[in-house]
């Protein structure tokens, strides 16, 4: 008897943990951006952020936005820059909680942290352009899971909080596998994963 409580229990547990993630990703604004991401607006934008980036890195005096429709966004989905040079990061920056709801304004100034405010890489600088991916994630509401195992990290960005309030937001285009994952938070002491839908654009 048991025995058969125990299974119920992992059983639930593994049940709420995939229903968690599920939840995570199925939000009526998340998936406009989804929808919007197979768009020809779409590439536009990733076009924006290149030029964005270029302009940065030579003569500094900022791209204006094309004419582009977006999605409605009012501050609350995330939104992260990743910068990637030969499939790997060369800087990420972004925020859950926004200054204000100016997207363009938003996407302009994480670009700039990516470049130069994520101490963890070393700086792009111009001969890296040719080679560099700019990648956009979109994030959705965080969701709690026990386990990382449970988590397909392909598809979820990924929040950890460990002691003290240190956290690590990661999204999808960072890390490749649990392992890496794993060695990327080795000694520290976890409090709490949460998992968020995530959509992306490059």
């Amino acid at each position: 008897m048991k025995n058969a409580l125990r299974l119920f229990v992992l059983v639930l547990a593994i049940a709420l943990c995939h229903t968690a993630a599920e939840a995570a990703s199925y939000e009526p604004s998340l998936e406009q951006w989804r929808a919007f991401s197979q768009t020809s607006d779409a590439r536009l934008l990733a076009a924006w952020l290149h030029r964005s980036l270029e302009s940065c890195l030579t003569d500094g005096k900022g791209i204006t936005p094309p004419k582009m429709t977006l999605p409605p966004f009012d501050g609350r989905l995330g939104l992260f820059i990743t910068l990637m040079k030969k499939n790997k990061v060369r800087g990420c920056f972004g925020a859950f909680n926004h200054p204000n709801a100016r997207i363009e304004e938003l996407l302009t100034d994480y670009l700039k942290g990516a470049l130069r405010r994520d101490h963890r890489y070393l700086p792009v600088d111009e001969g890296d352009l040719p080679d560099i991916t700019i990648i956009l994630t979109i994030a959705g509401r965080r969701v709690p899971v026990r386990d990382i195992a449970d988590v397909d990290i392909v598809h979820y960005g990924i929040l950890a909080t460990f002691e003290g309030d240190a956290h690590d937001v990661i999204v999808p285009a960072e890390i490749r596998s649990l392992d890496a994952l794993k060695s990327r938070w080795r000694g520290r002491q976890i409090h709490q994963i949460e998992v968020f839908g995530a959509i992306t654009i490059k």
